[in-house]
């Protein structure tokens, strides 16, 4: 019998270089401080083509194409170097300048306090700043990662937390 497996929470999100040979790297670190509640992922619906014959309701050929997850958090926006990372720009005399400089690629590590950690070796990442600059609000750094194809290897990985994957 296959054990059941329960995710819930979030421990950590960690990067490190991007890897096209589809290998996570031996060296991560947290990304940044994520926001409570704020970490999801999420998969789009499937892109479904159906080809019918005049008449008939059913089709004679379905082609399913699944989506892969996406993961999407917030980060606090505590220093500058953050926003260079992955929104672009640079960080020259403490002074932020926005430029619309192509963000790098980076593996994402998502480890949940139990459960399913998921594995992205080359994922895209796109941030938008968000915030309510009011006493109750906050300014954030709205993060979505998506896994992007690797020349090797699978693109996302899931395993149970606590498995050595090698």
């Amino acid at each position: 019998m296959t054990e059941k497996i329960v995710t819930i929470g979030l421990a950590d999100i960690k990067v490190g270089k991007a890897s096209l040979d589809g290998v996570m790297p031996s060296s991560m670190e947290k990304i940044g401080r994520v926001y409570q509640d704020k970490c999801s992922l999420e998969q789009d619906a499937p892109e479904v083509i159906e080809h019918f014959e005049e008449g008939n309701p059913s089709p004679i050929v379905r082609f399913v194409e699944q989506k892969p997850p996406k993961i999407k958090f917030s980060l606090f926006v505590d220093n500058l170097d953050i926003l260079k990372e992955y929104v672009g720009g640079s960080v020259d005399s403490e002074i932020y300048s926005f430029t619309s400089a192509e963000v790098n690629n980076v593996a994402l590590r998502i480890e949940p306090k139990q459960g399913l950690v998921f594995d992205m070796p080359n994922a895209s990442i796109s941030a938008n700043l968000k915030g309510e600059l009011t006493k109750k609000g906050i300014l954030l750094l709205e993060v979505e990662g998506t896994p992007l194809n690797v020349e090797n290897g699978k693109y996302l990985q899931v395993y149970k937390k606590g498995t050595n994957i090698g």
